[in-house]
């Protein structure tokens, strides 16, 4: 047994002995010296654009080059290099006259890799011969043609190109001919807006095309954006707010013109189901009203026909107003040491079916003003909440608020339970918006 543990351990050691000279071995490998070739790197001119182009010279031969390139490294840089991101570069500068020149090359490496690390073994150029010309510059128009048809239903815009003139840049005699370029963009079957990148062709005065490597430009493709509308009818509408539960039947109104055609993207269309003139709220309405307002179509899309007002007439049949004197008003939440009374009595406007405001009066509303905020004496207004209960088919408009006086309490006085009542006077306090709600059913 003693002899079996000892040789296991024995075999354990000899593998991790192993494993340590393999991996020595393999980064001794990765970190020698390595050799490798990288093929058809495109030379790229600095300053041909600016600094060339300044001093009214152009390159007429030379700017396609490339350059192979055979580099030396450690083996592990040269494997986990990005060879595409290599670059031959030459700078225009130095360049004054026109004629053949042979210039100096720049290799820059990806920034992963270091510039020390990495060298140049050999290369099949080792300086770039260019011919330079006297610039001549032209603008020529661009044109589009628009091959095909958009789908059934469908409709197309306004053409738009990015580059609607093109700067030409070559010898003066290779420019003089050409007249204009051109790009073609295909729509057929289009039911939403064709965006291309294109590339074009040159054409002579004869509408011939014109092939001619001399002929530069810095614009390489022109954008073609075509529009792809549809159209859609739909509904006008108002949104009525506040119109109590079962009641939608007495308020109705008709809109003229009931429905309009809008132009836009399918698919923002899709999403349009109506449009929604206004908000109407029923604390607003009275008898018979007309409103007119301007049509606003969605964002996105436009309206197809002139007409740009709606006018909206609201009937509310069969419901009515009543006003109700409001006297019995509880207050609640009064502080301890303190009472409240409320000086005010409030008239109430209720809206709803006629014949069952004739059974409505001032018992069936209960109102309540909360003092929980009121901690010391004084005069206060304060909201009133107003419930109306046993008739789902009317509703009270507006918003109320009570003048109420806080005064300190008498040791004579008993509290009742932390809630006073107070029996309202004079007059009612309107204010602007809003619905009390109503309870119950009749």
């Amino acid at each position: 047994m003693e002899k079996s543990n000892r040789r296991r351990i024995l075999h354990a050691l000899i593998a991790i002995l192993t494993a340590l000279v393999l991996w020595v071995y393999v980064d001794n490998r990765s970190s020698a010296e390595s050799k490798m070739t990288v093929r058809d790197i495109p030379v790229e001119f600095v300053g041909e654009d600016t600094s060339l182009a300044d001093k009214n010279l152009m390159l007429l031969s030379g700017y396609d080059t490339t350059v192979d390139l055979r580099l030396k490294g450690p083996r592990k840089v040269l494997w986990q290099m990005d060879t595409d991101a290599i670059r031959v570069v030459v700078d225009c500068s130095s360049i004054t006259e026109e004629g053949q020149q042979s210039l100096d090359y720049t290799v820059r490496y990806p920034d992963s890799v270091s510039r020390s690390s990495v060298s140049v073994d050999s290369a099949s150029v080792y300086t770039i011969t260019v011919t330079v010309g006297e610039l001549y510059k032209k603008e020529v128009p661009v044109q589009c043609d628009v091959i095909g048809q958009v789908a059934d239903g469908f409709f197309a815009g306004e053409l738009q190109l990015d580059v609607e003139t093109l700067t030409l840049r070559a010898p003066r005699e290779d420019l003089l001919n050409v007249s204009y370029a051109k790009v073609s963009l295909t729509v057929s079957g289009a039911t939403s807006t064709v965006v291309e990148a294109l590339k074009y062709t040159l054409y002579d005065y004869n509408n011939v095309p014109v092939v001619n490597s001399n002929i530069r430009s810095s614009t390489k493709l022109i954008q073609a954006i075509l529009p792809v509308r549809t159209v859609k009818e739909v509904p006008l509408a108002i949104d009525l707010v506040g119109v109590p539960t079962n009641l939608d039947g007495s308020v109705e109104y008709t809109i003229d013109p009931e429905t309009v055609q809008i132009m836009g993207e399918a698919e923002t269309l899709e999403n349009v189901s109506s449009i929604v003139l206004d908000k109407v709220y029923v604390e607003d309405l009275s008898g018979y009203q007309t409103f007119n307002y301007d049509i606003i179509p969605p964002v996105g899309t436009t309206l197809v026909s002139d007409t740009t007002v709606a006018t909206v007439s609201i009937i509310s049949e069969g419901a009515g107003e009543l006003t109700l004197e409001l006297t019995d008003i509880t207050t609640e939440n009064v502080a301890d040491g303190l009472r409240a009374s409320v000086s005010d009595s409030v008239t109430l406007t209720l809206w709803g079916q006629n014949d069952l405001l004739e059974l409505v009066t001032a018992a069936d509303v209960m109102a309540r003003v909360d003092l929980s905020n009121v901690t010391e004496e004084g005069t206060y207004v304060l909201p009133l909440s107003l419930t109306l209960t046993g008739y789902d088919k009317v509703t009270i408009k507006g918003d109320y608020t009570v003048t109420v006086e806080v005064t300190a309490r008498s040791g004579e006085e008993t509290e009742e339970g932390g809630t006073n009542s107070g029996n309202t006077a004079n007059s009612g306090n309107n204010a602007n918006s809003g619905n009390a709600g109503s309870t119950g059913g009749n």
